[in-house]
């Protein structure tokens, strides 16, 4: 019998790291959960740190590599929603109805 040689198996590819659920992106007090995918999450942070700036809002603790915590006027929300169109394609994955006044925001980056 001949013996059969098999070409060696390619490594396997890296997982990614599991993207973060709702309840992982909602610290308790989040009012919105918002799904951003974007082409680079690092020009989007900044974007977005640059669209709070002007709507008198402010990002809540470090980043991480996907989410965003923000806090932002009520009377300052409608402009987010616009600001966050620009950046990039965006969905609600969490809406409370009513709106507090601070609204907390929680948005997640992805590619």
């Amino acid at each position: 019998m001949a013996t059969v040689k098999r070409a060696p198996r390619a490594p396997a590819a890296k997982a990614e790291p599991p993207a973060e659920s709702v309840a992982e992106a909602a610290t308790p007090g989040t009012n919105i959960v918002v799904h951003l995918s974007v082409p680079d999450r690092r020009a989007a942070a900044r974007d977005v740190r640059t669209l709070l700036a002007r709507i008198g809002g402010k990002s809540l603790g470090p980043e991480s590599a996907s989410t965003m915590l923000l806090v932002v006027p009520r009377s300052g929300y409608a402009e987010l929603t616009r600001g966050l169109a620009q950046i990039g394609s965006w969905q609600l994955e969490s809406d409370p109805g009513s709106l507090p006044d601070p609204v907390q925001v929680a948005v997640r980056l992805a590619k």
